[in-house]
């Protein structure tokens, strides 16, 4: 399960950009219930979406994204890249898809990216609750757009009229509904990037890889399918995939060091060498054998069973009380 994040003397002075967004939240929810105050079902529904918003941004804020777990390492036989993944600032060995952030300080599990209008690094253990805060910043945001666009009118038409400044109430309005709709655009197109990148397993650091390997097996290196990708953030419990709480069910799949994907036929090429490793897969008990001495061998094979069954040795202590009654 995620721990929460410690409270520290950075991430108090780290929360400017925290401030702001919670300011400009404030603002849009207050002109949009002081314009609709006599509409109650309207406002109830808004509410809804203020809960679960101000819900969704508390808990990536407070999530713990994942760390590398204590005493992890790389076993004999692991791969040179596994034993190269050594970070100097933590001084550990870092997991596939695990990387040190500069302004945390410290490595994260599956990092996607570090947000500061949550002061917190997106991992693990809380991309979920930043997905759902993107969600329902799109959907408060929209809501508040379509709500207000009566009223900037009536304000802008009346302004044509009767060119004034007597009252500067209007315009705050307008200008709260300005950054409002140019924040909606861009949640938007924000929104669609980190949906691509879920549904294909992927995360911002990945889109950024520069080796040598083929788009198209970068794209799909560490896929599952749809669902298995969307259950890897949200949980398989789909009432608790619009919630931004975890629960035993509705934690993401895996541990966050483990990244073993079903094997993913991208190229022509590929084919030719997931032949070549069953191949070799099939060939390793005979490689052990050739490599046992005489004796171990022919101990091997008296062992083996035979067409009539399998053959039990009598035990050495039956066979000492033969010699015995012998003599």
């Amino acid at each position: 399960m995620p721990r929460y994040v410690r409270c520290s003397l950075s991430r108090v002075f780290g929360n400017v950009f925290v401030l702001v967004a919670a300011s400009l939240m404030l603002l849009d929810y207050y002109t949009v219930v002081e314009h609709w105050r006599h509409h109650t079902l309207f406002l109830l529904a808004y509410h809804v979406l203020v809960v679960l918003l101000a819900w969704s941004f508390v808990q990536t804020m407070i999530t713990d994204p994942g760390q590398v777990p204590p005493y992890w390492g790389f076993a004999m036989g692991d791969s040179e890249l596994k034993r190269r993944r050594y970070c100097l600032m933590c001084h550990v060995f870092k997991p596939e898809r695990c990387h040190h952030c500069s302004a945390c300080n410290r490595c994260v599990l599956n990092m996607d990216h570090h947000c500061p209008w949550v002061n917190n690094c997106i991992g693990f253990y809380n991309r979920k609750f930043f997905m759902l805060l993107l969600c329902y910043v799109f959907l408060t945001t929209w809501c508040t757009a379509v709500a207000m666009f009566p009223a900037c009118r009536d304000i802008v038409l009346a302004f044509q009229e009767r060119p004034t400044l007597d009252r500067l109430w209007p315009f705050v309005v307008v200008g709260v509904y300005a950054g409002n709709l140019a924040l909606a655009v861009a949640i938007s197109m924000f929104l669609r990037f980190h949906f691509s990148l879920v549904l294909a397993n992927r995360t911002t650091i990945d889109t950024m890889d520069k080796s040598k390997k083929p788009t198209e097996v970068l794209a799909k290196q560490f896929t599952k399918g749809l669902y298995l990708n969307w259950c890897q953030v949200f949980g398989r419990n789909p009432f608790m995939w619009p919630i931004p709480a975890m629960s035993r069910s509705g934690k993401p799949l895996g541990d966050g060091v483990s990244w073993r994907p079903d094997p993913v036929v991208t190229t022509s090429e590929e084919p030719d060498l997931v032949e070549a490793r069953g191949k070799q897969a099939a060939q390793l008990p005979s490689l052990v054998v050739s490599q046992l001495s005489p004796s171990q061998k022919s101990l091997r094979s008296s062992n083996l069973p035979t067409e009539s069954g399998p053959q039990s040795p009598r035990p050495t202590l039956e066979r000492k009380n033969d010699d015995l009654t012998k003599t």
